[in-house]
């Protein structure tokens, strides 16, 4: 991804963030992106786990297949004890954490993906297919467990409450989709925030909607970044790494797996 003035700081969903959701427009009511949310509840995960230093920290997942889940690689990268939620009070403990080989710590534009195989068959009716492909000014849906609040005073509210709304793609930055917040600049404008890492971007409604990118980072010309009005959010594109996916999810073996995602 491309360098902005505040690229230190851009890091949004860290390993550390409470569980809340995205935040909004400040002329939308909150029950607009709490229903929105709850439409996308049986596939939207919420991820806890335990990260080296011995803490419990959240995130967001997506269920793709029966045993499979989908998250940033950021959130899961050497951790413990992964635990999925979701569909209500369902529950799913996971035994391999798989971390692309792409993907570098702290470097945005490289593959920020995981793979999260559960113990048991996660039992959805159905899960949501990847898109083939995204273009710029495209209209997209984005959900999160992660932090709340208006976009212009930021994120300020963590409640547990799974929220999504709407963005517009702006450009594609190799495997990174890029939107930003603009105030009245779709219907349910919405920003990622901590805890949101791992969450969906979908493009298409109804029986066309394509699970398109998972939520990555944020950067912005100001810090500290809260995701208000002007900032950008980063999603890696799931089609550039589908390939990847289907091998991961072929092998029963473990043979691609890293130790440092191995859950224990």
């Amino acid at each position: 991804m491309r360098c902005q003035t505040a690229i230190t700081a851009a890091v949004l969903a860290t390993l550390a963030a409470p569980a809340g959701a995205v935040t909004r427009d400040d002329g939308v009511p909150d029950a607009r992106y709490l229903e929105l949310g709850r439409q996308m509840r049986p596939y939207t995960a919420a991820v806890s786990c335990t990260n080296p230093d011995g803490e419990r920290h959240n995130a967001t997942a997506v269920l793709v297949a029966g045993r499979w889940a989908v998250t940033a690689a950021h959130v899961v990268a050497g951790c413990t004890d992964v635990r999925l939620a979701y569909d209500g009070d369902r529950r799913r403990a996971v035994d391999r954490v798989v971390v692309h080989p792409g993907w570098q710590h702290e470097v945005m534009g490289t593959p920020d993906v995981a793979l999260l195989r559960t113990t048991e068959d996660c039992g959805l009716a159905w899960y949501p297919p990847i898109a083939m492909g995204v273009t710029p000014g495209e209209s997209v849906i984005v959900a999160g467990y992660g932090v709340t609040g208006t976009m212009r005073q930021g994120f300020s509210i963590a409640d547990g409450r799974l929220r999504a709304g709407t963005n517009t793609v702006d450009r594609l930055d190799g495997v990174t989709l890029v939107c930003v917040a603009n105030q009245r600049g779709s219907a349910m404008e919405a920003m990622i925030g901590p805890g949101d890492s791992g969450g969906p971007l979908f493009v298409g409604s109804g029986s066309q909607a394509r699970l398109a990118a998972i939520n990555s980072h944020q950067v912005g010309p100001r810090a500290p970044l809260r995701s208000r009005y002007g900032e950008e959010s980063g999603h890696i594109l799931l089609h550039a790494v589908r390939p990847w996916m289907a091998a991961v999810m072929e092998d029963t073996h473990g043979a691609h797996e890293q130790a440092e995602g191995q859950a224990r």
